[in-house]
């Protein structure tokens, strides 16, 4: 497009903005002046989901990044949709507008207005493409999460350009764009009610409420937000504080997004505060002596000590800072019956410096909705002297969506990566897989949590679970005893007459180096402490132990999106008749 072009473009695009606003009842210079005058909101909260550590100059000269991408000319950017064509994660981190944060805080720096004025073209440019919001050709322009997270971010942007009046022109179109912001947030389409996206279409509907006032719509689009706020507080935490995803990194960042909500002021009703406090104090428990957050379900291995450093509960700002604030937790054992996850840290840090030295378990046994669900009943994931010894797969990312009508959708994928399908699969989690097959997640009805008695004996942990799948039940005790070793108790109750063939699977941290296989299969990793051997023993038939094997996958763990690094995959192979009970045993020494 050529300037000339431009300037006629805008033309037109002012006098459509122009009638439409008038057509709503606003007078516009009113409105202009109302916009000018209104207060600033912060340029950080509950929709920084993620650091943008670029730039303003790097963003515009090199291109916005987003994780391993190439990186987005945003600065002559027209082709909007083929990011999200390209990836579904890529096109709505662009489209929530989150390369805008380092140049509106240039912006709020710049004296001369200069950034103020580039953050403006790119924002009418997109507005001239986006404005039918029926957009068939770029759907993650109007996905539920990039609307909600870039309405404050335009929000930001109209209130500064209101102040300039050499900027009234591109200001009409900025209004009048937030105006349809808000029409599209009380779409049904705009709020899932089933997931944590619901949760930002919600308080985005808080936060223009707060900051729109001027517009007719204010007043319903925030009692709407407040209500649907209410709903998914309820409906995202369990009573005992736990996120209903089966994913931590997912509790963080929805926990995080609740907090800087309560902190500003946008959720009021004391009961959703006192669920949001829990959930604070859950998360503690998520987190690994190494300072990684526990990689259940679609979680990558993010670094939370020193990168997170607040938190409303005092015992997980303590984990958060490494012991230099906060208060330390006394109890060793933490089981949230409702959410389904039960946790050991022992000992508990006391002091700076301390946490790594913690031994470490999780198990996990629930199922509530599709949601971030990997086919992992009963998966465990252990941590001791300063080493990691039961890895989970994690996420690898998501990327392009298997045909509707491929066969894997009746596995439960959704994704056609085969590196995403195997992280999501029994056999890269440690638990038991029984006739070769996933445990089943489509067409199953969630259980909720399958958590029972949780206890310890002196420096004994025993943790305990039953699930219910379509043809077998499954209880399994894991018996832990820091320092020292790991007991997986496995019962069954086949509803078949034919005998069955289970498999229990366990994935070790690819830093091991495989000693001898024998009677126990013995591994060794070289830590501060000097070596750490880990002897396993089993049930059956063990099957041969492989790290990083690529036909089929097995023996994979990714910390990041889009990448894989060899684990240790061992199998224990049993027959399964109508009962069956076996043993496998992780001892340290």
């Amino acid at each position: 497009m050529t300037e000339n072009d431009d300037k006629t473009a805008n033309v037109d695009l002012l006098a459509a903005s122009d009638t439409d606003l008038r057509r709503r009842g606003l007078e516009v210079d009113q409105l202009l002046t109302a916009l000018r005058s209104a207060a600033l909101p912060d340029l950080t909260g509950w929709f920084t989901i993620q650091e943008i550590k670029q730039s303003a100059d790097a963003v515009l000269e090199d291109g916005w990044k987003f994780s391993r991408f190439d990186p987005v000319p945003i600065a002559t950017l027209t082709d909007w949709a083929q990011y999200g064509a390209a990836h579904r994660s890529w096109g709505f981190h662009l489209h929530a507008w989150e390369f805008m944060d380092p140049l509106l805080r240039a912006a709020d720096a710049d004296e001369g207005d200069v950034w103020l004025r580039r953050i403006v073209r790119i924002a009418v440019d997109w507005i001239r493409i986006h404005r039918g919001a029926d957009d068939e050709a770029d759907p993650m322009s109007w996905y539920d999460m990039s609307q909600s997270l870039r309405t404050p971010r335009l929000i930001a942007i109209a209130l500064r350009a209101a102040r300039h009046a050499d900027l009234r022109d591109e200001t009409v179109i900025l209004a009048e764009a937030l105006a349809w912001h808000l029409d599209e947030l009380h779409e049904d389409r705009a709020f899932n009610p089933r997931n944590n996206h619901g949760f930002y279409t919600a308080v985005s509907q808080v936060h223009a409420g707060r900051y729109l006032r001027m517009l007719p719509d204010a007043s319903r689009t925030a009692e709407e937000g407040e209500a649907r706020l209410a709903r998914m507080a309820r409906s995202q935490f369990a009573a005992d504080g736990v996120h209903l995803e089966h994913s931590p990194d997912y509790h963080r960042m929805l926990l995080n997004s609740f907090e800087l909500a309560v902190k500003d002021d946008l959720i009021l009703d004391e009961e959703i505060r006192a669920r949001i406090q829990r959930a604070a104090y859950v998360l503690g428990w998520m987190i690994q002596p190494d300072g990684t957050i526990l990689q259940m379900g679609d979680s990558p291995a993010t670094q939370v000590i020193g990168k997170v450093v607040d938190s409303i509960d005092p015992h997980t700002r303590f984990l958060l800072t490494d012991g230099a604030s906060g208060e330390p937790a006394t109890e060793e054992l933490a089981a949230f019956p409702e959410g389904g996850y039960a946790f050991v840290r022992s000992p508990q840090p006391s002091g700076p410096g301390e946490l790594a030295r913690s031994g470490y378990l999780a198990f996990s046994a629930a199922y509530h909705s599709r949601a971030h669900k990997h086919a992992d009943d009963l998966n465990v994931v252990w941590y001791d002297r300063g080493q990691q010894i039961l890895t989970d797969a994690g996420r690898f990312g998501y990327g392009a969506l298997l045909d509707k009508d491929s066969p894997l959708r009746a596995e439960g994928y959704y994704y056609a990566a085969p590196e995403r399908q195997y992280v999501e699969s029994t056999m890269a989690h440690n638990t038991v897989m029984v006739d070769g097959r996933n445990q089943q997640r489509q067409g199953r009805k969630p259980y909720g949590s399958a958590l029972t008695e949780c206890t310890r004996k002196g420096d004994r942990f025993d943790l305990s679970a039953r699930v219910r799948h379509s043809d077998y039940v499954h209880r399994r005790r894991v018996i832990y005893t820091p320092g020292k070793e790991v007991r997986l108790l496995d019962a069954f109750h086949s509803r078949l007459a034919e005998s069955r063939e289970a498999v229990v699977w366990l994935n070790l941290d690819g830093r091991f180096e495989l000693e001898s296989v024998g009677e126990e299969i013995v591994l060794v990793a070289e830590t501060e402490n000097g070596p750490l051997h880990v002897s396993v023993t089993g049930p059956g038939r063990p099957l041969d132990p492989v790290r990083g094997q690529q036909e089929p996958l097995r023996g994979w763990r990714s910390r990041k999106d889009g990448e894989l690094e060899p684990t240790w995959s061992l199998g224990f192979a049993f027959p399964l008749e109508t009962r069956a009970s076996v043993e496998t045993r992780l001892r340290l020494h």
